[in-house]
């Protein structure tokens, strides 16, 4: 045991000497440099390096980097001024070999060598920069002291020069010399601590007077994203003005066209949905033909209190989705509570949305053009572009890899398209007087896009090279886009019909012509065969208000054990509406 302890203690000492003597094979005791900027936006560079080497080594190898600020650039020329020199080039850098290959040095040695580097494509059309790491990047030797100038062709604002430490984004900067169009930088090897020294200028654009834009990927794709966005804006809007829910205004007192159908189909007309309200709106539409009953005790807000009670099947002349979804309700027992309601209705949400979908889309029911729902989709999904788009520059420029930003970008755009879906909700109920919130996940989606598009701006904002009012414009595209889809409802001919009789039914309810509701009006006595269409058309609360402190005709089938001669105050009926909607549409 001891004998493999001491072979384990040997061999990690040979490891580690070996390891201090490459991180130590030699230091740089002096580093001088003269760089020379064109108007090309070319460096000419002249660097003088004085290197101690502590033992016999292999030749001094000069690090040159071929990027400049996430941009790449490229190495013109190499002249080795003092010595035979090897040239070794990668994708990223060129590294330069200075010395005889089979000889062994020791001791101080000197290199002097000249070079140029071409930077002439411009990234940025708003403005031109000089971007270099200054010092070689010699991870593997110490720095003792270090000169560099830099001479530009014109004059320059000092006040956007930085030269830093580390990583260009880090915060250790380095003071600086200037006098006229000269910079000079003087650094020790505290100062360093065996980083990179960065020099960063921003310059007016055409200060390289004959520099060209760059050719990459994401600005070769720029003019062909704005054209497709621009078209997509133009479409979307011609598509939503040609097939706009149009403001018919049908001023009637005969609401009998409407309550021909079933509350469900005024609700549908309005936005192609169904709700929990719509299915509570049909139940009482059931109880005001007999086939449901009502028990509402007094303590109403008790857990299971009120109950709906079947009372007969539903006739030939039902609809087949009412049919469907009378028998999923009844199907098992003569009545149930709101709690058993609400269950059925969340288990089967999907599915009974889905029985009177299939029955307006019949071409003798249908209400809305199915060329037109296409075209909403379409426009809805072409909204993601501009999300897409900006969002693949973003991770392009960060990573410089074109497939791995594209799967970041079409991974985001999932999340950011929660953000218009949620404004677009709020618009359409604004629009249609729907009410009802999202569920929770829909919320939890749309604050994820809200942070992501925060972060991103944050990004943005916090970029030399991304542009804020190009990204500011292209989340507003994406949001208008998915808004003209949402605005965009083509009903067909039927579904304008329908349409004009609603719109008529609210007129009535709301007795434009007549501020004062008399006692005798009909919208008093037939409340209760009002009340359904009322509900899926969100002006029950409104025609409540308008009956405040009134009575009105109590139904054969609502069950209350303290009715007042037949009549039931309307806040009494607003509150017991109010109670069994909430509850049904608890999550």
């Amino acid at each position: 045991m001891k004998k493999v302890i001491l072979a384990a203690i040997i061999l990690f000492s040979i490891v580690l000497g070996n390891s201090v003597h490459a991180q130590s094979s030699f230091e740089i005791t002096d580093f001088q440099a003269t760089i020379r900027v064109r108007e090309d936006n070319t460096y000419e560079i002249f660097e003088k390096v004085n290197v101690r080497f502590f033992g016999p080594s292999e030749r001094y190898q000069r690090v040159i980097p071929l990027t400049m600020y996430r941009q790449k650039i490229s190495l013109r020329s190499f002249e080795g001024l003092s010595t035979a020199y090897e040239m070794k080039k990668t994708s990223n850098s060129v590294a330069i070999l200075l010395g005889e290959s089979d000889i062994a040095v020791a001791g101080d040695r000197s290199y002097s060598y000249q070079y140029t580097l071409f930077a002439g494509e411009d990234s940025d059309p708003s403005k031109d920069f000089f971007f270099l790491n200054v010092l070689p990047d010699e991870s593997y030797g110490r720095i003792l002291q270090a000169k560099i100038e830099i001479i530009f062709p014109k004059e320059f604002d000092i006040t956007s020069l930085s030269v830093n430490v580390g990583e260009p984004e880090d915060q250790v900067f380095i003071p600086v010399e200037i006098r006229n169009k000269q910079i000079t930088i003087r650094v020790t090897d505290e100062e360093l601590e065996g980083k990179k020294l960065n020099v960063y200028l921003v310059l007016p654009e055409g200060y390289f007077s004959v520099s060209v834009p760059k050719n990459n990927v994401f600005t070769s794709l720029t003019w062909i994203a704005n054209a497709t966005i621009l078209f997509l804006i133009v479409f979307s809007l011609v598509v939503c003005f040609i097939f706009r829910n149009k403001r018919i205004k049908r001023y009637s007192d005969d609401p009998l066209p409407l309550m021909a159908e079933p509350p469900i189909e005024a609700a549908y007309i309005q936005d192609g949905q169904t709700k929990e309200r719509d299915i509570v709106a049909n139940i009482i539409y059931w109880a005001n033909a007999g086939h449901v009953g009502f028990l509402v005790p007094e303590n109403i807000k008790k857990p299971g209190s009120v109950h709906i009670v079947k009372k007969e099947n539903l006739d030939h002349t039902a609809k087949p989705y009412e049919k469907e979804i009378f028998n999923l309700i009844f199907s098992d027992n003569e009545g149930l509570s709101l709690s058993e309601l609400s269950d059925i209705l969340k288990a089967k949400k999907n599915e009974i949305g889905d029985w009177v979908h299939r029955y307006y889309r019949h071409p003798e029911n249908m209400l809305f053009s199915r060329k037109v729902s296409l075209l909403k989709e379409m426009i809805r999904c072409s909204s993601s572009v501009p999300f897409i788009y900006f969002t693949f520059k973003t991770f392009y420029i960060y990573t410089g890899r074109s497939g791995l930003s594209l799967l970041l970008s079409l991974i985001s755009s999932l999340l950011f398209l929660m953000l218009p879906q949620t404004i677009s909700i709020i618009v359409q109920q604004a629009k249609t007087g729907r009410k009802g919130l999202p569920s929770p996940v829909f919320w939890l989606y749309a604050s994820v896009s809200l942070c992501l598009t925060s972060f991103f701006f944050l990004l943005v904002y916090y970029s030399d090279i991304l542009n804020p009012g190009e990204y500011f414009a292209m989340v507003l595209s994406g949001i208008l886009i998915f808004l003209f889809s949402v605005l965009t409802i083509g009903r067909t001919a039927r579904g304008n019909e329908k349409l004009e009789y609603l719109i008529a039914f609210k007129n009535h309810l709301l007795n434009v012509f007549n501020n004062i509701i008399r006692p005798d009006s009909d919208i008093v006595t037939r409340f209760f065969e009002y009340l359904p269409y009322a509900m899926v058309t969100s002006d029950w609360e409104k025609c409540c208000s308008r009956l405040f402190n009134r009575k009105v005709p109590t139904p054969f089938w609502l069950d209350l054990g303290n009715v007042d001669e037949g009549y039931i105050p309307i806040e009494e009926v607003k509150k017991m509406i109010a109670y069994i909607i909430e509850e049904l549409s608890r999550s």
